[in-house]
């Protein structure tokens, strides 16, 4: 009886190699450089990265990333709606009492131009009530403050393009701090646990 041969086992590690020009070489270099690691640890990391964060995006998943992407373009590029807060007065984790505001439950949904409109009327008639005759006031919003029109989407478009991941973590950290104290949890463990 012939003996039946077994199939080889594939090795735990593959190598692959890849063709860079000068510059490309350079860039990598100066990246695993700036990040303390070598060019091998730096072109693992974000191919890793890369390929998880694709399979991702493009495949069906339990997480909406469609949606996701939709909400956060509707945070930088749709005018924010406002409403009418009510003032309440509650304790804060060290047992001090403060106040907070919190939209009404029968507020209605105003627009920034509503609520300007709102605000130029109170400060003429706060102005009026001195028997003085009210003052023409201008309220204008701040020129930067929003994404929320074709210059600032040209920004973020740049940014984007030009910082990729790297700059959306920048956003995130700044998020990170802006929130550490409700965050209370950590991000998910990197893709690859020796990441730079």
């Amino acid at each position: 009886m012939a003996k039946k041969r077994e199939k080889p086992e594939e090795p735990a590690e593959i190598t692959l190699s890849i063709r860079l020009t000068k510059e490309q070489r350079e860039h990598v270099a100066d990246a695993a450089k700036e990040l303390g690691c070598s060019t091998t640890r730096l072109i693992k990391t974000a191919a890793l990265e890369r390929a998880v964060h694709v399979l991702n995006v493009r495949r069906a998943t339990s997480f909406d990333f469609r949606e996701t992407a939709r909400w956060v373009a509707g945070l930088l590029f749709r005018e924010p709606t406002f409403g009418l807060g009510d003032s309440e007065i509650e304790n804060d984790e060290r047992g001090e009492q403060g106040r907070s505001w919190r939209i009404a439950s029968d507020s209605p949904e105003l627009n920034l131009g509503q609520i300007l409109e709102m605000a130029k009327r109170t400060a003429e008639r706060d102005v009026a009530e001195d028997g003085q005759g009210g003052l023409e006031v201008a309220i204008l919003p701040q020129r930067g403050t929003c994404c929320a029109d074709l210059s600032g989407y040209r920004e973020l478009l740049r940014v984007t393009r030009l910082g990729g991941v790297e700059f959306w973590r920048l956003v995130l950290d700044v998020g990170e701090v802006t929130f550490a104290r409700e965050l209370g949890t950590e991000a998910p463990e990197p893709i690859d646990p020796e990441a730079v």
